[in-house]
Order: structure tokens, then sequence, then C-alpha cells
């Protein structure tokens, strides 16, 4: 019965983990890495699915706005089987696509205004940042493992 119980939720399930870079430089549109799966006790992964996410907030205090925008994303409905006491690694390459305001782009095509860009998203308080995100759907499993971490896009 308990073991029904923390199959249903998850509890000493499949545990996973995202192995990339931290920083992606400017002139790379593709993130290679590695999606590693542990567990306690044997169980089958269905599908694993990568995301990577800018979150764009502007504005301040009553007046912030924050969005967020999927850059790109990775799906495999290969089905692995987790065995105890083994790491599982699968290999993923996730294409993305840089996102750009209406301000970036007027701030990379003139010099004039990129002073005047800065001070102006300096004052509306415009800042972004990246993660990215790993799930898995595991057989038998409401509560499926996800994994969120940082990264950081240069340019």
């Amino acid at each position: 019965m308990l073991g029904k119980v923390k199959d249903i939720l998850g509890i000493e399930g499949v545990k996973i983990e995202i192995i990339c870079p931290d920083v992606i430089p400017s002139d790379i549109d593709q993130i290679d890495g590695m999606i590693k799966l542990t567990t306690v006790r044997e169980q089958e992964v269905k599908s694993i699915e990568i995301r990577l996410i800018e979150k764009y907030a502007r504005g301040r205090k009553d007046k912030r706005l924050i969005d967020e925008y999927v850059l790109g994303e990775f799906v495999t409905n290969e089905v692995i089987k987790v065995i105890p006491g083994e790491e599982q690694l699968v290999e993923f390459s996730l294409d993305f696509a840089r996102a750009k305001s209406a301000m970036d782009k007027l701030q990379e095509d003139s010099i004039v205004y990129k002073g005047l860009i800065s001070v102006a998203k300096f004052f509306k308080k415009v800042k972004s940042t990246h993660r990215i995100e790993g799930s898995a759907k595991v057989k038998g499993t409401k509560l499926n493992p996800v994994v969120k971490r940082p990264i950081k896009l240069r340019g």
C-alpha cells in the first residue's frame, strides 16, 4: 500500500539533473548537454522534455510586468528503464532562437541610440533572465520530476 502511494506521488522515484554549460556565448544558438536520471526503485521513463525559458521583466512596483517566453524545446519519447544504483545518461541538443525586443534591435542598429536606450532600460528597470527546465514523464506517477537551472545567454 505504502509503495503504491510513493509511486503515485513520485517519492523515492526518478530524479532528473541537467548537465550543460552555465554560460552560452552570443554566437551559439544550440545547447548541447546531458540528462542524468537516477532512482532508488526501478522505474520507466516514458518521455523527457527540456525547455529554454526567458523571463522578461520591466517596470517598477505596481506597474511591473513579467512575461515568460519559450526560446527552444527538446522532446524525446524514448522509453528508458532506470535501474537503482545506475545513472542513465541521455544526450540532448536544444536549438533555440534568441528573442530581441524592439529596443534591443534599435540599440544594436544605431550607435547614436545605444546610450539613450541603455539609460531608458535602466529607468524602466528592464531585466531578462534565462533558465533551462527539464521534466520526465514516469510510468505510474502523477507528480513527475522537474528540474530548473539558471543559465546565462551572452549577447
